[in-house]
């Protein structure tokens, strides 16, 4: 009796894990979904509210620093609290903050609602936060693959998302496509208390207690940053960010500036969901294979090869930004799932909402920077080729400092 009690108690905690993938999918799907759609709203908004394109930049650009630094605040109190209690406030900021911001017009007010309420948000609903709270359910052997599949679920969050936020803020305004645009938070509730209480089983067993009682925050960060590998991570995201925040933020005014209606530009940012759900799903299989080290290093690597090439031989067409479209979408959050698995092998999964989130700050830093000088550029030259090409050199950086990680140093805890 004792021996089937086992059996069934194992089987009732093996049976959520594909239900809670799912809803990690969903959150993330949502975050990562609102934020590629920032260059949409941006444009929308510098329109009906008459600001100058680079006010509206710097708006966005101090969305990027705050989604950055608030993701390891958010990794603290899911040591403290849960990895649920975390996503269900991002959820209810998502909500306020576009509810609020469909009445903002003044930089002041797009500051507080766009540049802070949703980005801190998306930082509760970032991928370390999620991934913390499925890893004590995933061995290390599906762990990748695993995170392949949440992170290419942010493709089908811009994929589905893009086309209908142009449409709608183009059939209804921005004032009620922002009221709209609260609603999937707060239906989305219930899948963040799906994974809350996981976590509280699953602390049953005393999986939960030894992340809160384990080594503290500050000793935590003291060996992290002692790191070389780990300042190579961050260092890699740092310009990962630049490269991203030029994708999400700019390049639908770029596609615009070609001559090219707004919704292939929109459909655009479609191409780009469906080859980041490819570009993911592709990684976290790969990383099975191949040192993570040289797939995250490869990557940064085709990034080079991608700005150039566009940049220099192809013409700028209907046809060339569809194509850039996907294969900036199979390099673009294809970095993730690496960088993750490096921190979350050498230091533990524990430790991923914290020190993902310290990384993500790098990440931000170079959002920030990328987002106000490409829109100062742009003010400058009426022009995105200058930007693209200090992305291109950044990104050669970051693909030099990944293979010079050492692969001993990060798997000594696989």
């Amino acid at each position: 009796m004792s021996n089937r009690g086992k059996i069934k108690n194992t089987r009732e905690k093996r049976r959520p894990l594909p239900l809670l993938i799912l809803a990690a999918c969903l959150l993330f799907g949502l975050s990562l979904g609102v934020r590629m759609n920032y260059g949409i709203i941006l444009n929308a908004f510098a329109d009906h509210a008459g600001l100058m394109y680079s006010k509206i930049s710097l708006v966005i650009a101090i969305g990027e620093l705050v989604y950055g630094v608030t993701q390891p605040a958010f990794g603290v109190l899911a040591l403290k609290k849960s990895n649920g209690f975390v996503l269900m406030t991002g959820l209810l900021l998502l909500a306020v903050g576009f509810a609020l911001s469909a009445f903002a017009r003044t930089p002041l007010l797009l500051t507080l609602t766009l540049g802070m309420c949703i980005s801190a948000g998306t930082g509760a609903l970032s991928f370390g936060i999620i991934m913390g709270g499925l890893s004590p359910f995933v061995g290390k052997s599906k762990a990748s693959a695993v995170s392949g599949i949440v992170n290419a679920s942010s493709g089908i969050g811009s994929s589905i998302m893009s086309p209908l936020v142009e449409r709608l803020i183009a059939a209804a305004g921005i004032t009620k496509g922002m009221l709209v645009l609260s609603l999937p938070a707060l239906v989305f509730l219930p899948l963040a208390l799906l994974l809350s209480k996981a976590g509280e089983t699953k602390s049953g067993d005393g999986g939960c207690e030894e992340e809160r009682k384990g080594v503290p925050v500050r000793e935590r960060l003291k060996a992290a940053l002692s790191s070389r590998t780990y300042r190579y991570l961050m260092m890699g995201f740092g310009t990962c960010g630049f490269h991203m925040s030029l994708i999400q933020n700019h390049l639908y005014s770029q596609i615009v500036s070609y001559g090219i209606d707004k919704s292939t530009a929109a459909f655009a940012y479609t191409t780009f969901g469906i080859g980041t759900m490819l570009g993911a799903l592709a990684c976290g299989l790969i990383c099975l294979k191949v040192p993570l080290k040289r797939v995250l290093g490869s990557i940064y690597g085709l990034r080079v090869l991608l700005i150039a090439v566009f940049l220099f031989i192809l013409p700028k067409n209907v046809y060339s930004v569809v194509f850039f479209g996907i294969a900036l979408g199979l390099t673009g959050d294809a970095t993730v799932t690496p960088t993750s698995e490096i921190v979350s092998r050498k230091f533990g999964a524990e430790s991923m909402g914290l020190l993902f989130g310290f990384v993500f700050v790098c990440h931000q830093i170079g959002s920030f920077i990328s987002t106000w000088l490409a829109g100062y550029l742009f003010q400058i030259t009426g022009e995105y080729q200058v930007i693209w090409m200090v992305n291109l050199c950044l990104c050669g950086l970051a693909s030099l400092v990944s293979y010079r990680i050492r692969v001993s140093d990060y798997e000594t805890l696989a």
